[in-house]
Parts: C-alpha cells; structure tokens; sequence
C-alpha cells in the first residue's frame, strides 16, 4: 500500500443521512470505502475534495481510471514540466485558480498551494455558510462584482486567517485574490497527516 493524492467530486446532499463526502472514497454514513486510511479536506461549499488515501495498486487503478478523479503522481518531487498545461486545467475545471502553477513546481508544492486555497473557502463557509464563488461568479470575477455582503464575509474570513486584506480594490479578480491570501498563510498540510 500506498499513500497517494487524489482530487475528487463532492457526493451527498449534506444530510445526516447522506453526508457530504468525497466520491468514490466515503460512503453516504461517513464509512471509509478504501482498506487503508484517508484524509480529506473539502473545498468549502464547491463541490470538491483533496483527498490522502493510503491505497492497494488496485484501489489506486480503480480510482484512477475514473474521469472526474485527477491522480496526482506518486513521486511528488517531481515537477511539473510537460505536464503544466493538464494540471492548470484539471485544477481550473474543479474551480481551483491555477495562474500561479508553473512548470518548475514540483507537485508537492501544487499540493501544499491547493490545501491553501481550500482552507480559505472552508473558512468563508465556516465563518458565513457562503460558497467561494456563489452563483454568477467566476474566477476571473473581480471584487466589485461581488455584491457590499459578500465583500464583507470574503475579508472578515481572510482577516480572520491573520490575511492583510488592504491591497484589494474593486478591479482585483477572485482568483489574484485567493493566490494572495493563500501567499499569507502558513501551509496546513500537516493537519491531513499528509508528506509535505
């Protein structure tokens, strides 16, 4: 067994009875669907999981062989390179701003910049039970399209994570903001017991 990195859909309609969860990996009561241990982080209310899963070869072919399931490569070390312009749209597809990935990263680094941006939009749901990007808004979205409201929550959760929010203007897009907020963070990546 293995531990390797997933990206996964979100299932379940967030009930008691059918918990949110990442697809393929937790079933509907929260029981772990793999034979090893997992961890995973959501990305707030987007429909979206970063999981850690400690997978047979089997279980990992499985999982892989799915579309909507983006595999990050077991040698995390490993950068990038070639591969820029598939990890930049695998992540854009999940609704995860991928501006700031370069070939000279290693997917370590893509990983520790993804949970980042994920604890950002769990504290904006935490904080206000607002999505990240309510409907309407994009990524390439600026500030001034947000409405007075989701300005507010958006800079009280970044404040509330020691962010400086005084660099911001109306022109500034969702997706520049989220890369500076996570810029201000420290990497979390140990909360998942993950080895970044």
């Amino acid at each position: 067994m293995a531990v390797r990195i997933y990206i996964v859909p979100r299932v379940g309609s967030g009930t008691a009875t059918d918990l949110w969860r990442p697809k393929y990996i937790v079933d509907g009561i929260g029981t772990n669907l793999l034979s090893g241990p997992s961890a995973h982080v959501g990305y707030g209310l987007e429909p979206v999981y970063l999981v850690a899963a400690d997978v047979t070869n089997a279980e990992h072919t499985a999982l892989a062989a799915n579309s909507d399931v983006t595999a990050v490569p077991a040698n995390l070390d490993a950068t990038l390179g070639a591969n820029l312009a598939t990890v930049q749209a695998k992540l854009e597809a999940f609704g995860i701003p991928s501006g700031w990935v370069t070939g000279a990263m290693t997917y370590r680094t893509v990983v520790k910049w993804v949970i980042r941006l994920f604890f950002i939009s769990q504290r904006l749901n935490g904080m206000s039970n607002v999505g990240l990007l309510p409907q309407g808004v994009t990524l390439d979205s600026t500030i001034s399209d947000l409405t007075q409201t989701q300005r507010d929550k958006l800079s009280a959760a970044a404040e509330s994570l020691g962010a400086d929010t005084s660099g911001v203007t109306g022109a500034t897009t969702i997706r520049s903001r989220l890369k500076a907020l996570a810029d201000q963070l420290p990497s979390p990546a140990q909360i998942l017991g993950l080895p970044l």
